[in-house]
């Protein structure tokens, strides 16, 4: 797998300026500049290799498109800065963070500073970090049931799991083109020489990894992607810990963690073998869980994993010494969790606040991923982000609702076996019978009436089923009770079972003991989790909750459904989808407020060897001036407009592009800011103020286009911020927006957005009208 590219120095500065030049005014555009330049202009005194890289004409090009928005004083200063930056310590950062790289060639020189910068954050995960993604409903009657779905859910999961363990998944691939996707490309590409190969799983001979078939697939326009997160998609968990997380993963452990009104379960989905358990075993675990009226918790566990995590690392470590070490290793080694709610999402508002954080009893936040469904069947996935991004969660995501929706093992005519073995006994008495009763009757209840009892009349199966299930009757109800006993009191103990001897003379009984090794194993596998709380305990799930939801009160949210086009339409008008949302986010901010503002498109660089994100910098100088040209709309005309639009395309396809290949600014610069506290530096370009406003991401985007996903999204990343998840569909486009109110009205913002595409469209559409009046 080829490895992520460290950028020149002089690229990234001249990035940078270009990305800065519709923040700034002049003046402080020119200063940013001088200071990026200073960093970088001494590259060429540290070695020849960067000496032939100094004045690439990229890097010059990038400097000729430099144009200061307003006035020129700031622009010379932010220029001057990026200058001196280039020029004196940028040029030794980047030696520096050259020669790391080339010492760590296992790996990126992003990845450990990404996961350092996840694990070391001590904010809590909600809101901060984990995004959601919602699947499109079941649209078979039925289907949608919370049982039924959430079975196949389980079911199809599981394979997935199963596949990714064999390593038999396909690898993952960008496709550019249909070349790469054709069975021809399959069969080329088997035949490459392995001897020159990179590395992925051995059981892919099909697909023979190599450097020369990477190379291959990339004559062909499709592009394999790093698949090193996939190891951490299940049986993970973010530990807190003080200081800095971890992530750890059993990939022995075959159960699943689910959360019902705060209380937890685990079952095994699959033996030890490997094999999965029968989904109608799944769904009677299932069943019995959904069946179960235990009142919440007090107390409920959940809210701790949405604490600061340096509090939630005390808290735990209180949990571990309270006695509840085996019960939360079953928590962090389970395969995922599954939250089944009983409230319920009725419109896209609700759904997001419900998938994006819920009520915080009944969730693991710290789980790699949890599956959600609510009491009508809305399902999600909210995942934790340190661990990985969204390229291993979206392959799930596709390939399990692809599963159930062809081959779903539960059908909502599957139902519990309602059988009833119980016989009721009838005895004939005389008198005398009767008056010995009655004194035996008052004996009786002197003897009895300490001891209290209840009985159990269980009508949802019966022997006939457990035959079918290959499964002993007596050792399955000793089972019962063995599991029932530990539920009670976390313990086992003494068990008589009576054994006829009959079988030899004079035989009477012998006693089974069916409290076993196997027993107490299977009552910690497959149990309602208990944990015990002591006062501080206590408190700081109390604390933990208001923390929640003082967190999660001040969220303002609303959703656009707009369907009057979609990507067909952009295609016909040759214009890329996803420049045309993120051109409508601008121009909407703009009316908005009349600005630009700080904004972040996540692009996955997953192309290479421990890839994790570039940022693709979508508010540029082209949608500045295409957002100041449609407020004067009247006095353009559409063929002006619409080549603003192709320039603003064309630009977003180019920093796209860039990214994707490693060609951004943000990771390169993030890797030397940190080399340089580490050495206790501070370079004016990471104290310029234009650099700390440009990296307050004041519109954090991201795209959710895929056929599964109904509805995505995130929380701001700053206070008077947007999230902004949006999706791409043939006949239709939408956006989800979160905000806080303090800060901006999330409809207004929404209002602007769908203006600006009324008249994106519009003008799009009159000069393609045009084009074919004229012949063109």
């Amino acid at each position: 797998m080829p490895r992520l590219p460290v950028p020149k120095l002089s690229d990234t500065c001249g990035r940078y300026l270009a990305s800065q030049s519709p923040m700034l005014d002049s003046q402080q555009y020119a200063e940013t500049e001088r200071i990026t330049k200073e960093f970088e202009a001494k590259e060429g005194a540290v070695n020849s290799c960067t000496q032939r890289q100094r004045e690439s004409p990229s890097s010059l090009k990038l400097r000729k498109e430099q144009s200061p928005m307003l006035d020129s004083q700031q622009y010379t200063e932010t220029e001057r800065i990026t200058k001196e930056f280039e020029a004196k310590e940028g040029a030794e950062l980047h030696k520096e963070l050259v020669a790391m790289n080339d010492q760590n060639k296992h790996t990126s020189y992003i990845s450990g500073p990404w996961f350092d910068m996840y694990l070391q954050s001590r904010l809590s995960v909600v809101l901060n970090f984990n995004p959601f993604m919602s699947f499109v409903d079941d649209p078979r009657a039925g289907y949608t049931d919370q049982l039924v779905r959430a079975t196949n859910f389980v079911v199809s999961s599981a394979r997935f799991m199963k596949s990714l363990r064999a390593e038999l998944l396909k690898p993952e691939i960008f496709h550019l083109g249909e070349r790469s996707k054709s069975k021809w490309f399959e069969k080329i590409i088997r035949y490459v020489p392995s001897s020159l190969s990179w590395y992925v799983p051995s059981s892919l001979s099909w697909y023979v990894p190599s450097s020369l078939s990477w190379y291959g697939a990339y004559m062909a326009n499709g592009y394999p992607l790093d698949m090193s997160q996939y190891k951490n998609l299940f049986n993970s968990t973010r530990i807190p810990r003080p200081g800095r997380d971890e992530i750890v993963v059993d990939d022995t452990a075959n159960h699943l963690l689910v959360v019902r009104n705060g209380h937890m379960y685990v079952f095994d989905v699959m033996d030890a073998d490997g094999n999965i358990k029968p989904a109608a075993e799944l769904h009677a675990c299932l069943s019995h869980i959904l069946s179960d009226t235990s009142p919440p918790p007090s107390h409920p566990l959940g809210y701790l994993t949405a604490e600061n995590r340096d509090t939630w690392a005390a808290l735990r470590q209180k949990l571990e010494d309270c006695g509840n070490g085996e019960a939360l290793k079953a928590v962090d080694s389970a395969m995922f969790c599954l939250c089944l709610d009983d409230s319920t999402a009725e419109d896209p508002d609700s759904l997001t606040r419900l998938m994006l954080h819920g009520d915080g009893a009944n969730r693991w936040f710290d789980k790699s991923f949890s599956l959600i469904i609510d009491k009508n069947g809305k399902a999600a996935v909210n995942f934790e982000h340190a661990w990985g991004d969204g390229v291993a969660v979206l392959r799930y995501f596709n390939e399990v609702f692809d599963d159930m929706s062809i081959s779903p093992n539960i059908t909502p005519s599957c139902k519990p076996a309602d059988i009833n073995a119980s016989e009721h006994l009838e005895f004939k008495l005389d008198g005398a019978l009767q008056e010995g009763i009655q004194t035996a009757k008052e004996n009786f209840f002197a003897l009895v009436k300490p001891l209290d009892l209840a009985s159990l009349q269980y009508s949802k199966y019966g022997k006939n089923d457990l035959k079918k299930f290959k499964i002993s009757p007596d050792s399955l109800m000793q089972l019962a009770i063995q599991m029932g006993y530990h539920r009670l009191t976390g313990k086992t103990a003494g068990t008589y079972e009576s054994c006829s001897t009959a079988a030899f003379k004079h035989g009477r009984t012998e006693t089974v003991r069916s409290c076993t090794a196997e027993t107490r194993q299977c009552s910690l596998a497959f149990d309602k989790l208990e944990f015990k709380l002591d006062g501080a305990l206590q408190e700081g799930i109390q604390t933990a909750k208001e923390n929640f939801f003082a967190l999660v009160k001040p969220l303002d949210l609303a959703s656009l459904q707009y369907s009057k086009y979609g990507k067909n339409d952009l295609k016909k008008f040759k214009i890329s989808p996803d420049s045309l949302m993120q051109l409508a986010i601008q121009m909407g901010y703009h009316r908005l407020t009349g600005k630009a503002a700080g904004t972040y498109e996540s692009c996955s660089t997953a192309a290479f060897k421990h890839g994790r994100t570039e940022t693709v910098r979508s508010c540029t100088a082209e949608t500045r001036q295409c957002s100041l040209a449609f407020d004067k709309v009247d006095s353009a005309n559409a063929s002006e407009l619409r080549q603003l639009i192709q320039a603003c395309s064309d630009k977003h396809n180019s920093l796209t592009k860039n990214a994707a290949m490693g060609q951004g600014w943000d990771r390169h610069l993030f890797a030397l800011r940190l080399l340089a506290e580490k050495s206790g530096a501070s370079p004016a370009i990471f104290r310029d103020p234009a650099y700390a406003a440009i990296n307050h991401i004041i519109l954090s985007t991201s795209t959710l286009s895929s056929h599964a996903v109904q509805l995505g999204g995130f929380a701001p990343v700053v206070p008077d911020g947007f999230g902004i998840g949006y999706g791409i569909r043939d006949r239709e486009l939408g956006y989800n927006v979160t905000s806080y109110p303090a800060s901006h009205n999330v409809r207004d913002f929404l209002q602007c957005v769908e203006s600006s595409l009324e008249d994106l469209f519009k003008v799009l559409h009159e000069a393609n009208k045009a084009e074919r009046q004229s012949g063109k």
